[in-house]
């Protein structure tokens, strides 16, 4: 959709033009644009897109997520300096209160998947960040939220963080996307196992399919089964760790592996080419 060039751009633009500086070897990093998303899969990715935006100049990009050693990446930072981060709310502001990032010159402010951030409660880190001493006010920085639906959780953080903001719609906000064929199967619940397996033999191997289920063990659960019966798959969820959750992402967007069976880690935002069919194993608890 082109959603991570839409708040990308803007945040290279700015710092080429006005030749922002990305405090390399300094002690504290300095962002000038920080972009908030609910998972460190999806921290990763806008991440990587950073990096190839801003391929051949000066910009400085980082990650910050948690599950990976907070000394290399405070060393990465210092190394490099940074331009624009890529963070995740817990591990930003266990930073941020060490004293080793600072929202002072902060011009870019963008909360990715906000609805979902606030399923996840993530929504006293966002007022956290937002009530920093160091962080300009809302008047002088550029505030945006993105977010697949709209509910009044979503509209009073928008009040509250943003300065007079524009409401931008693509489409019907919360409706299903009519390019996508859906299909409800009603099967007994002892069945569910046998029945994934032979839609999967339908299927073929053309195309990956992406599983759904509720419950990190029951992730596991689903993922050996259909491996005993032939198929290559993956698993993605919280519990694992953060070198098994990338790898496993990797496999399956090389097609190394044509099945992921994930639970709503995976669920926002993440960009996966040639994913033929999505099945939800568990029935969702929400219609969004």
């Amino acid at each position: 959709s082109g959603k991570t060039a839409a708040f990308l751009l803007p945040m290279l633009h700015y710092i080429l033009e006005n030749d922002i500086e990305s405090h390399s070897y300094e002690d504290v990093a300095q962002p000038a644009g920080l972009i908030l998303a609910p998972t460190r899969e999806l921290a990763i990715q806008i991440y990587t897109e950073a990096r190839k935006f801003s391929l051949g100049t000066v910009v400085k990009n980082a990650c910050i997520y948690g599950g990976v050693g907070t000394n290399y990446q405070l060393r990465n930072m210092k190394e490099r300096g940074c331009h624009i981060m890529a963070a995740t709310p817990g591990k930003l502001l266990f930073l941020i209160g060490l004293g080793k990032i600072s929202l002072k010159c902060l011009k870019f402010l963008v909360f990715d998947e906000a609805d979902r951030m606030l399923d996840m409660g993530f929504i006293d880190d966002m007022e956290k960040l937002v009530a920093n001493p160091d962080i300009p006010p809302k008047g002088e920085r550029q505030t945006m939220m993105f977010s697949a639906t709209f509910p009044e959780d979503v509209q009073r953080c928008a009040l509250r963080f943003m300065d007079n903001y524009l409401f931008l719609v693509a489409g019907q906000v919360g409706a299903a996307n009519k390019d996508v064929h859906q299909t409800i199967i009603e099967v007994a619940k002892h069945m569910k196992r046998e029945k994934l397996v032979e839609y999967l033999r339908n299927f073929g191997d053309k195309e990956k399919v992406l599983v759904f289920v509720e419950m990190k063990r029951q992730a596991d659960f689903v993922g050996s089964y259909i491996s005993d019966n032939g198929f290559r798959s993956a698993t993605l969820h919280g519990g694992r760790f953060q070198e098994q959750r990338e790898e496993a992402l990797s496999a399956f967007r090389s097609s190394q592996f044509k099945v992921l069976v994930a639970t709503s880690v995976a669920a926002r935002g993440l960009d996966i080419r040639g994913v033929g069919y999505v099945i939800n194993y568990d029935l969702p608890k929400t219609a969004d």
